[in-house]
């Protein structure tokens, strides 16, 4: 059941990402449907086509590249004033239950950050199957 929501910001950060970011941003549209949300790129600068992709989807888009990705994501949030704010790489494509999972946070007076896990799409690269094994490790050495 979906509660009262109040609007949910998407801020991507982007450099060159032209290969991903319409799919990044089609698997947020699509998990956000039904909520109030304003996607926003910052680009650093790209040099190929992610700011007419981002746009053409909708999205707004802010260019800065005088930042680094932490710089980025913070004026993207500067610029939007919804009470939930989501960061996502422009590499990233959500799940289906991405907001479905997260609602139950949005009310708790006690809770004001958390994240999710990433995932890669099977069987993925080797740098991703890397990354996962790092991710699930659960002694310090393994």
């Amino acid at each position: 059941m979906q509660n009262a929501v109040q609007t949910i910001c998407v801020i991507v950060p982007t450099y060159n990402e032209e290969r991903t970011i319409g799919n990044c941003i089609e698997s947020i549209r699509t998990v956000t449907r039904g909520y109030p949300i304003e996607l926003i790129i910052v680009d650093n600068g790209s040099t190929d086509l992610t700011r007419e992709i981002a746009e053409a989807l909708g999205a707004k888009v802010i260019v800065d590249s005088s930042r680094h990705v932490s710089g980025l994501r913070n004026l993207g949030a500067s610029q939007t004033n919804a009470e939930i704010l989501a960061f996502v790489d422009a590499d990233c494509i959500v799940a289906a239950d991405w907001v479905e999972n997260a609602q139950h946070y949005f009310d708790k007076s006690d809770v004001s950050v958390w994240g999710s896990p990433p995932t890669h799409p099977k069987p993925g690269t080797w740098v991703q199957r890397a990354w996962d094994l790092v991710r699930r490790k659960r002694n310090q050495v393994q």
